[in-house]
């Protein structure tokens, strides 16, 4: 017995197209300009959104950062650090430690100090409560308490963070006409 074997199926043809002509060509041309030029500006959209990404997790956590700062009193510290260290007979690199770290925490974390130590200044009674008032407050029948600033505050983006400490400074003496 023999095995019948099939007959491979005739395939048909492709359809003959006609030849294209220039305006085809060209249109087909214009439609891959556009969507190209809408791929491109698809990935300059997409590229600006991680660019944002990227941004807002820097700040996010350079602001982790600030708060971390503010949280384990390392400001306050590295200011008494500084004072501290600048009058003994310990190497300048040694004690240039602490003002190089506070420089650099201000150049890379938008840091700025409050008002300097020693400085005085007069302040409305009502925004007493904008400082660590240290020790006694000023006679309550005063409008103006005049304050001598002990340590300094600590901004960052231009907000306080940590308020000056100040004591209430002794008047000014009087001058006597002479």
């Amino acid at each position: 017995m023999q095995k019948r074997r099939r007959r491979p199926r005739a395939v048909a043809a492709p359809p003959v197209q006609a030849m294209p002509d220039a305006r085809q060509v060209q249109d087909v041309l214009d439609q891959l300009t556009r969507a190209q030029a809408e791929f491109t500006a698809k990935g300059i959209d997409l590229l600006n959104v991680a660019h944002a990404i990227g941004r807002n997790a820097v700040a996010t956590f350079k602001q982790e950062l600030v708060n971390s700062l503010v949280q384990d009193n390392l400001l306050h510290d590295l200011e008494q650090l500084r004072i501290g260290l600048a009058a003994t007979p310990l190497s300048a690199d040694l004690r240039l430690l602490p003002e190089a770290t506070l420089n650099w925490l201000c150049r890379h974390l938008d840091l700025s100090q409050h008002l300097q130590p020693g400085q005085e200044l007069e302040v409305p009674a009502e925004r007493l409560s904008q400082y660590d008032l240290q020790g006694a407050p000023p006679a309550p029948e005063q409008p103006l308490a005049r304050l001598r600033v002990v340590t300094p505050g600590w901004k960052h983006q231009g907000h306080i963070l940590i308020s000056p400490r100040v004591i209430v400074a002794a008047p000014p003496p009087l001058e006597v006409p002479g």
